[in-house]
């Protein structure tokens, strides 16, 4: 397990009163993910997605995965998912 995981963004879900976005990834190895957290309870979190070989979305900026978490809390299209 990667013990070097740090949050770089933890925002509240536009028009959400419980909702919170977290960007978070390894701490100066180049990735990042994201999750949206309601009520204590993982709603979705790209670092589960993918195979055990490349696990999640990896990013390659906090601000782009960022992006893409706005997207899909707002009722959006999910970018990553409509490029492929």
């Amino acid at each position: 397990m990667n013990t070097n995981i740090v949050i770089f963004h933890r925002i509240d879900v536009p028009f959400s009163l419980s909702a919170v976005i977290e960007v978070y990834g390894g701490c100066g190895e180049g990735w990042s993910e994201w999750r949206i957290i309601n009520e204590s309870k993982t709603v979705q979190d790209t670092g589960s997605e993918g195979s055990s070989s490349c696990p999640g979305r990896q990013y390659g900026s906090p601000q782009i995965a960022l992006r893409d978490a706005l997207m899909v809390a707002s009722g959006l299209p999910d970018p990553y998912i409509a490029s492929r």
